[in-house]
């Protein structure tokens, strides 16, 4: 698990590199298409060869991840990505939920190239496993809860931005008074939600301690257990 945190972090810290270097120049950054397709380079690569040990799509992610961020930072949503650091939110994600199976019954969780491991439960994951973050923390690792704040999130507008307590029309709908966008208030509340929480993984800020594990969020709470 080390190894593929640290596989993570190689290539995200390679990627932030390589579009410094090309933001100089004046040449156009990479998307996340584009990123990818060095991915794959650099794990046939002699020298990198060894980053094909590690599972392909942690690494993918972290490639998606870091793109979101860059994409923050020239829209001033965010600070400018920096650059990971060995024993600092040391973590790396399944995103697809195909490859991912949880055992609630015996305590176990599967994942690429880990096989099952066992875990012990907190509580009861409620919900579909989506996907599956596991990150170390003081010697231990845990799996994916990212917990992000309700409030104001379905009086937040998605296209805007702006927050405002008459933006709701009716408790299902919602009607932005700033740019006149509509939408239901559930819908709205649920964008929100999933923005934060990329936004947190992407810019790696978090208001609580490393993520507990094999988790569920929704606006009505989380569960948890740990690795």
């Amino acid at each position: 698990m080390r190894r593929f945190t640290g596989s993570c972090r190689f290539v995200d810290n390679k990627a932030l590199a390589l579009q410094k270097e090309r933001y100089k120049p004046g040449q156009p950054t990479l998307g996340y298409a584009g990123l990818c397709q060095l991915l794959t380079a650099w794990r046939h690569s002699t020298d990198t060869k060894w980053l094909s040990e590690a599972p392909v799509h942690p690494p993918q992610q972290s490639l998606k991840d870091f793109e979101r961020a860059y994409a923050h930072f020239f829209a001033k949503r965010a600070g400018f990505p920096r650059s990971k650091k060995k024993g600092q939110s040391d973590s790396f994600c399944y995103p697809d939920p195909t490859q991912i199976k949880l055992d609630q019954a015996n305590s176990r969780l599967f994942v690429p190239k880990l096989g099952w491991l066992r875990y012990r439960n907190s509580r009861e994951v409620l919900g579909t496993v989506k996907n599956v973050t596991l990150s170390q923390s003081c010697g231990k690792w845990f799996v994916r809860l990212v917990a992000v704040l309700p409030q104001h999130t379905s009086r937040t507008c998605p296209c805007c931005g702006h927050v405002s307590v008459d933006k709701r029309w009716t408790q299902s709908q919602c009607v932005c008074v700033e740019c006149g966008y509509e939408n239901n208030a559930d819908l709205v509340g649920a964008i929100n939600v999933l923005r934060a929480g990329h936004a947190r993984i992407a810019c790696e800020v978090s208001s609580i301690a490393l993520p507990a594990a094999g988790t569920h969020r929704s606006d009505s709470g989380a569960a948890q257990c740990r690795a």
